[in-house]
């Protein structure tokens, strides 16, 4: 028998305390999956951020970047970026709407 599970998750906003002004660089290797290169290597790609955070005692990785090389069933993942803490976190109100529209808007994509 399958049980259905659901989770509503109440959203956050952060407050930095900190971002270095420094960036930090790691290399982690990872053994490939049938699925790696499919996804875009993305369960690889937040594997590395995660150890990178755990590595250096930080919250997270701002700006970061990846290099991914697949050779020899091993996934190597080189990511950087400046390392930051969170000061606090609230949960977001309707005040905070504004965020939403702001990420979504023409401002944040990609100049071609």
């Amino acid at each position: 028998m399958e049980t259905n599970r659901t989770v509503i998750a109440e959203p956050l906003v952060a407050e930095y305390d900190t971002i270095f002004s420094s960036s930090i660089t790691d290399t982690l290797v990872y053994k490939a999956t049938e699925y790696s290169k499919s996804n875009n290597y993305i369960a690889e790609k937040k594997l590395a951020v995660a150890d990178c955070c755990l590595k250096h005692n930080i919250d997270v990785l701002v700006n970061v970047s990846y290099n991914i090389k697949h050779e020899n069933g091993q996934i190597t993942v080189i990511v950087s970026g400046l390392p930051a803490k969170f000061k606090r976190t609230r949960p977001a109100t309707k005040d905070d709407l504004w965020m939403l529209e702001f990420i979504k808007s023409d401002y944040l994509k990609p100049i071609q």
